[in-house]
């Protein structure tokens, strides 16, 4: 899921709106593997993360431990969120 976003995100597969494709397409695969309760928390929380992403701000790596804590965690780790802090 991380490169799906990842690369719908940073390819610049369409003239407008790549921040929100990667979301959708993120929202989608959720949906199509059973995470039915995380996906309006996914769509809040990529938000921010999806601008940032495209800016350059993130990583790949910071991506993938960004998504694993909001599929699977209440909250962003202290640890992640200082990562986060630091990629701004």
């Amino acid at each position: 899921m991380t490169h799906l976003v990842f690369v719908a995100n940073k390819s610049h597969s369409f003239l407008d709106g790549n921040k929100r494709i990667a979301i959708a397409l993120g929202m989608k695969f959720l949906l199509n593997n059973g995470y039915l309760f995380v996906v309006q928390k996914f769509a809040e929380k990529m938000e921010a993360v999806s601008y940032q992403l495209a800016a350059g701000r993130i990583t790949k790596d910071l991506l993938r431990e960004i998504i694993c804590s909001i599929v699977y965690e209440d909250d962003y780790p202290e640890e992640l969120k200082l990562k986060n802090i630091e990629s701004f």
